[in-house]
């Protein structure tokens, strides 16, 4: 990724290298705050190994069916992970988790742990992952490989509300790409949060992406918001672009680098 205002330290973003590495664990999350792990999606054969051991029969079914190995080794990599990390947070087993999706898609805790308060979300795009924590309040996250778009303005104006579209048309040509890239993964992670997925129109809402602007949805559904919602930027590496959406007022994001 060019680099560009997007890049800036403000508030509502994380730049790579605020990605630390964790304290020793366990690690507590803790009321008021949400945390945010990138996990690398290429480690080590016997982490790998390990990983595989970890889902469930349906999962590695899930795993097999890619045409491609890498998506299937991606897919294991992050699950094992979230698994990993839901574990830490819940003093279980990561194979003993029960995960299940909503009707649009999210994953969920349930079995046992269906009264947990632990909410959570994951995405992963080329070869990282973000997956992010919180308590009581619906959250998302999106993370995307910023590959270049020859077609970007096209489905800009097919997905984008609006005034997004106008925006982003009014930015300069060599800083379009980035903002087209917040732009998506900002609506991205608050239909996630939501739990509707591409149920809910792209077009519906309307997010903040003019460079100079900090993260911020702006309208739901052509109307002022009657419950606040935040908007955090997340530079999880070189080319990749994610943000994190949740419910409620600000609270401290604290962004961890996974290490299998």
């Amino acid at each position: 990724m060019s680099s560009t205002p997007h890049r800036a330290n403000t508030p509502g973003q994380c730049p790579e290298a605020e990605w630390k590495l964790p304290p020793q664990p366990p690690v507590v999350l803790q009321e008021g705050s949400i945390q945010v792990w990138r996990i690398p999606l290429n480690p080590s054969a016997p982490w790998l190994e390990s990983a595989g051991k970890i889902l469930t029969p349906n999962e590695t079914r899930r795993a097999d069916r890619f045409l491609r190995a890498e998506h299937g080794r991606r897919f294991t990599v992050a699950r094992a992970a979230l698994r990993t990390l839901l574990a830490g947070y819940l003093d279980a087993q990561p194979s003993d988790l029960r995960l299940e999706q909503g009707p649009y898609g999210k994953p969920h805790l349930a079995g046992e742990h269906a009264e947990s308060r632990v909410q959570f979300n994951v995405s992963h795009s080329g070869e990282l992952a973000v997956a992010a924590f919180c308590f009581d309040r619906p959250i998302g996250v999106d993370i995307e490989q910023n590959h270049p778009r020859p077609d970007m303005l096209k489905i800009a104006k097919r997905f984008f509300a609006a005034q997004e579209v106008d925006t982003l048309l009014s930015i300069e040509s060599e800083y379009q790409q980035d903002a087209f890239y917040s732009c998506w993964t900002r609506k991205e992670a608050y239909i996630k949060a939501r739990g509707e997925g591409l149920h809910h129109p792209l077009k519906g809402f309307q997010v903040s992406l003019a460079p100079e602007d900090p993260p911020a949805l702006l309208h739901a559904d052509g109307q002022p918001l009657d419950r606040p919602w935040i908007l955090y930027d997340l530079y999880p590496g070189d080319g990749y672009t994610g943000a994190l959406a949740a419910q409620g007022p600000s609270r401290r994001v604290s962004c961890f680098a996974f290490q299998p």
